[in-house]
């Protein structure tokens, strides 16, 4: 997984989160989820990168 996968799949996720979230949460919490969401991607590609499991 390339760096720009990694990010436009975080994106993606965001992408759908903020869509239903956008009614009841703030600007904050979103862009909190986000930031967590781009940390796990970015996880998961270095585990795929490494090979580990």
């Amino acid at each position: 997984m390339t760096d720009l996968e990694v990010i436009e799949k975080a994106v993606a996720e965001t992408v759908n989160i903020a869509a239903v979230a956008e009614r009841c949460l703030s600007e904050e919490t979103i862009a909190r989820i986000a930031i967590d969401i781009y940390k796990a991607t970015l996880a998961e590609k270095s585990v795929k990168d490494t090979g580990e499991s």
